[in-house]
């Protein structure tokens, strides 16, 4: 008689017009009339709490409620840095080159001056000039004293300035 009396029952909750839909995770049946389970409400609690609206706007505190897409903005932003690091990083690059071909201009400059000295100062200043412009650079000065000649050869203007470089050559001393 008892068993037929919690059949009964287990067959009108069964029958009740609310679906097993209404039911909550611990098995609690929602009895509010708007057919929400209790986890729904909890969970509207949470997202108001947490300011997580569904327009996307800003909640009471003045923190952005929607931060869907930050994201992709934070890794364009590490793209884009990292683009302008390896740009900065090649100029520099040839910042560099430029400065050692305006050393090695230099050199072969004042050792084509060193070696024309006997035509004269400006025969071998001419020679300087003469080899510093086959190389692509230009020779900004040269300065007979003796046997001794110095150069000044300047490289291409760039961001960075213009490299220029002194070099001598003439007897060794001793």
């Amino acid at each position: 008689m008892a068993d037929d009396r919690v059949d009964d029952r287990l067959d009108d909750r069964l029958t009740d017009d609310r679906t097993t839909n209404d039911r909550t995770a611990n098995g609690r049946v929602d009895d509010r009339a708007d057919g929400r389970t209790t986890n729904d409400r909890a969970a509207d609690r949470v997202d108001r709490r947490v300011g997580d609206r569904a327009d996307g706007g800003v909640d009471g505190g003045g923190v952005m409620a929607d931060d869907r897409g930050v994201a992709t903005v934070v890794g364009v932003a590490c793209i884009a840095v990292f683009a302008l690091l390896i740009v900065f990083g090649v100029r520099l690059g040839g910042v560099v080159v430029e400065r050692h071909e305006v050393a090695g201009a230099a050199d072969l400059a004042a050792l084509a001056a060193a070696a024309h000295l006997t035509d004269g100062p400006v025969g071998a200043c001419d020679r300087a000039r003469w080899v510093a412009e086959r190389m692509g650079k230009r020779l900004g000065e040269c300065a007979v004293s003796g046997w001794e000649v110095v150069v000044r050869v300047d490289g291409a203007v760039s961001v960075f300035g213009t490299p220029s470089v002194r070099a001598r050559a003439g007897p060794a001393e001793g």
